[in-house]
């Protein structure tokens, strides 16, 4: 999630982006608090879209680019990023920051 400059003025035209970003990650954070980051690549040239996994648990693509990245098993929206069960036990979850 990004980092805040904050004032009051600030805060009360950005607060619900802020609050959805604590939403979504929140629950995440507390989950990968104490897993180890066991991978990280950068899956195209330009760097913006990469991909990290913690332990043998969660993986997650983040495409920072300004068009869709597509490869065999991943179709990801432009500023998205998707976070993966590697167990399978939950379905993958998508977040745009702009809605």
């Amino acid at each position: 999630p990004p980092l805040y400059h904050l004032n009051r003025e600030v805060f009360a035209k950005q607060k619900v982006a802020i609050k959805r970003h604590y939403d979504f990650f929140s629950p995440l954070h507390r989950e990968l608090a104490l897993q180890p980051l066991t991978d990280f690549r950068w899956l195209t040239a330009d760097k913006l879209v990469q991909t990290v996994s913690f332990g043998d648990q969660i993986e997650i693509t983040a495409n920072f680019s300004q068009q869709t990245f597509t490869n065999r098993t991943i179709d990801l929206p432009a500023q998205t990023l998707e976070v993966r069960w590697q167990d399978g036990s939950r379905q993958p979850v998508r977040f745009h920051p702009v809605h």
